[in-house]
């Protein structure tokens, strides 16, 4: 189950990657609570100077400037889904706590 997760994150890498959306750049866990904030905000195509600051979390806000130019990709419609099942896939496999 965990390999299954890690090469699920490593295809949501690589479709963001596809969309010029380089977030692993800045952040290094994909599937942390900002990543998956700014990943929504992606997939939804809102992601401005002004709704930023509500996707950072932690250490990411003081990211901001360096995870704007990360974020300034476009997801075609067929890697916005992509990342939707990516999402979904990663969230059905979460580990307990």
């Amino acid at each position: 189950m965990v390999e299954e997760r890690s090469r699920e994150k490593n295809r949501l890498e690589k479709v963001l990657e596809g969309g010029n959306i380089k977030l692993t750049s800045i952040l290094k866990n994909v599937t942390g609570v900002s990543a998956r904030s700014l990943i929504k905000g992606a997939i939804k195509g809102n992601i401005t100077e002004e709704t930023i600051d509500s996707m950072l979390f932690g250490t990411a806000s003081g990211k901001k400037e360096e995870l704007l130019k990360a974020m300034d990709g476009f997801l075609s419609k067929l890697q916005t889904i992509l990342a939707e099942i990516g999402v979904d896939r990663i969230d059905s496999q979460r580990l307990p706590t």
